[in-house]
């Protein structure tokens, strides 16, 4: 029995363009990129991921073209001592920073994450 609704997820890494830490998430013609930042800690009173040039242009690109791209940006958990919770940030809210309290606000586990990418790409947000 085959399925009318293709839930298979499929990533490909942007490395080859000299994209680091985007990947494109599809689901037959729907796609989704997302660049990939990781941080020890939410210290401060903003939350700014690093970003390159490259980056940048990039965001700048797919907004135009095909969409967005997200920041997804994993939060090192100490008592675990692994990257388990992390939190979406818009391409422009990535640029410009948020705010702390709105990060710990936004974080969730890794599954719910997983979630959150299958249900944009299925329309479902």
């Amino acid at each position: 029995m085959t399925s009318l609704l293709p839930l298979d997820v499929a990533s490909e890494s942007l490395h080859e363009l000299g994209l680091k830490d985007i990947t494109k998430y599809s689901i037959a013609t729907k796609k989704l990129y997302i660049k990939h930042v990781f941080i020890k800690k939410l210290d401060g009173d903003l939350v700014k991921p690093k970003l390159t040039y490259t980056d940048l242009e990039f965001f700048g690109t797919t907004n135009a073209v095909e969409g967005y791209c997200y920041v997804l940006v994993y939060v090192f958990n100490k008592r675990r001592k692994k990257f388990d919770m992390a939190f979406f940030l818009e391409d422009a809210e990535a640029i410009k920073g948020i705010d702390t309290l709105e990060a710990k606000k936004r974080m969730t586990d890794l599954h719910s994450i997983s979630r959150n990418i299958r249900g944009a790409l299925l329309g479902q947000f």
